[in-house]
């Protein structure tokens, strides 16, 4: 009998990570954050992603949600839904976008 293959999560709840795993991701992703180019950007969030067992979507970005209900969800930046609230740019993950969807001040 041959071992089925795990695949990465597609979405990932910071919440549900040890703390030196959540503090080892948050700080590459800040590391993308001052990235100067794309292909520095790309390798961070590529570590950050393997670093918590998330799937690398195909563009190769990944964001947290930044909704106010904090559930701080890990997902493919492409499925982001990003308002401005009059504060500055907002991002839901699409449970977020779905359960609670907000808009762009206007």
């Amino acid at each position: 009998m041959t071992h089925a293959r795990t695949r990465a999560a597609a979405e990932i709840n910071l919440s549900d990570l040890a703390q030196p795993i959540r503090d080892e991701f948050l700080d590459l992703m800040d590391q993308a954050d001052s990235a100067i180019t794309v292909p520095e950007i790309r390798l961070a969030h590529a570590a950050a992603a393997h670093c918590i067992g998330l799937q690398l979507p195909e563009r190769g970005e990944i964001v947290v949600c930044s909704c106010p209900c904090f559930c701080q969800i890990v997902f493919d930046a492409d499925q982001a839904h990003e308002y401005d609230d009059g504060y500055g740019p907002t991002v839901q993950c699409p449970g977020c976008a779905d359960d609670h969807r907000r808009h762009t001040a206007e």
